[in-house]
């Protein structure tokens, strides 16, 4: 194409048949802009994306999201993606971006009755994806009872010396999550006097890729607390068939008296759900930004009844929480046996052991 002032550009367009046939046919491209018309796989944007470095270039994307989730992700705040677009709504808090929505009636050139009659024919769920621009797959959470304003909380709680320093006479309880590959995820729960639970801290991290290194991470983060109760999931006791060691025995070597937790999914999810309908009873602090954003993402599989087995260890930890229960029991009548907590410091891999900090951020 050349334009009026005579430089020739080359406009390239690509489709995701052409990509999946191909993947590796996107890498090492060199682009000055490119535009996303519709929903395509995450890893065919990152082939590409990788163009857009070398000229500092520009995107945009076009779409109604009625799939591929990662873009609602990239752009959205996690609180919004279960929120009707009804009025349009635009974020322009980040200086590498800006983001506008809007719903079909906002086309002036599509007559309203014709709209009407199509809206009508779709069911609720659709209707919202494709005339209000709501993400398709949010509207099947699992917790649709998560508020972000009613549970996570910003300001440090009254009477704490610190936002991962519960005061003393809390009950302090841990639930684990190990896995060979993945990162480890793990919840810090804090139930006050009066009955009150806060999900202070999380662990989700590889941990240098070994149990020892969880192990640390965790005595860290506990800093002296004796838990009443540290629960994993069963397969941490399962022998390994070579030894006959299993990762509960390392956990025991450290110190950490650790209990095989509850499987049971839709009992846990019950309980879960009472625990977010009662009020003033649960809370996060929005430091754990990996367990509220998998709050938007748990969703029920279409196919089964029960969720998508798929980035939901922290919601794996939530659901034990609540079988297990959250009561507050006295700190000072705990039957803990807490042996020597050997911790080597110059070892320890502190690789960031949470996707935020340990102070909250803004919601």
């Amino acid at each position: 194409m050349k334009n009026i002032f005579g430089t020739v550009s080359t406009i390239e367009l690509d489709t995701i048949r052409s990509y999946m046939a191909n993947p590796m046919g996107q890498e090492s491209s060199q682009w000055d802009w490119i535009h996303v018309d519709e929903p395509i796989p995450k890893k065919m944007w990152e082939a590409n994306a990788r163009g857009l470095s070398d000229t500092n270039g520009s995107a945009w994307f076009t779409c109604t999201p009625i799939s591929e989730q990662w873009i609602n992700e990239e752009f959205l705040p996690v609180k919004l993606m279960k929120s009707s677009f009804d009025e349009g709504w635009t974020r322009t808090d980040d200086t590498n971006f800006w983001i506008m929505t809007g719903s079909s009636y906002d086309n002036t050139n599509i007559p309203r009755e014709g709209l009407d009659i199509y809206a009508r024919s779709l069911d609720e769920a659709t209707r919202a994806s494709r005339i209000y621009g709501l993400p398709k797959s949010s509207q099947g959470l699992v917790y649709g009872e998560f508020d972000q304003d009613t549970h996570v909380y910003t300001d440090l709680p009254k009477g704490w010396k610190d936002f991962d320093e519960p005061p003393d006479n809390y009950t302090i309880r841990v639930f684990i999550d190990t896995h060979p590959r993945t990162p480890h995820a793990a919840h810090f729960w804090a139930t006050s006097p009066t009955g009150e639970a806060f999900c202070y801290q999380e662990i989700w991290s590889t941990c240098g890729g070994l149990i020892s290194g969880l192990c640390e991470v965790i005595i860290e983060l506990l800093k002296g607390r004796v838990p009443h109760e540290i629960l994993i999931e069963p397969a941490a006791f399962i022998p390994n068939p070579t030894d006959g060691r299993c990762f509960a025995d390392v956990f025991t070597e450290f110190g950490l008296d650790v209990e095989p937790a509850p499987k049971e999914l839709a009992t846990g999810i019950k309980k879960a759900k009472q625990a977010l309908n009662q009020p003033n009873f649960i809370h996060f602090n929005s430091c754990c930004t990996r367990t509220l954003k998998e709050f938007y993402t748990y969703v029920w599989d279409k196919e089964k009844e029960k969720p998508v087995d798929k980035d939901d260890h922290m919601m794996e930890c939530f659901y034990r929480a609540c079988v297990v229960g959250l009561e507050w029991k006295d700190p000072t009548t705990a039957t803990y046996d807490q042996r020597d907590l050997r911790f080597n410091r110059e070892r320890l891999d502190l690789s960031p052991f949470s996707e935020g900090s340990l102070k909250p951020i803004a919601a």
